[in-house]
């Protein structure tokens, strides 16, 4: 059903595009449309410096015996009509399972 619709939709619009002799670029700049890309991701981060690491004691293995043990915080930047916004968590894991979010 769905495939059938798609070709009708796809015939229909080639035939008013060729009915009026224009471009579909033309058309969309005629209705005030714009096409959207989507920038290919980009690893920004460099892992090949001669500057000091801090050895991974954790190990993913996240279980504290007593409260203040063990932190951990994280940064997440989320692109914004405005520019990047920037959101911080940090939090303290203890012996009780409970979370206490800083």
């Amino acid at each position: 059903m769905k495939k059938k619709h798609d070709r009708e939709f796809k015939l229909q619009t080639v035939q008013l595009i060729q009915e009026q002799g224009k471009t579909v670029a033309r058309m969309m700049k005629e209705l005030g449309l714009k096409s959207r890309t989507v920038k290919k991701y980009k690893a920004t981060t460099n892992s090949r410096h001669n500057l000091p690491v801090h050895n991974n004691v954790l190990a993913q293995k996240f279980n504290a015996h007593t409260p203040n043990q063990v932190w951990m915080a994280d940064i997440t930047y989320i692109p914004t009509q405005e520019g990047w916004l920037s959101e911080h968590h940090g939090l303290v894991y203890s012996k009780d399972c409970r979370l206490a979010h800083e």
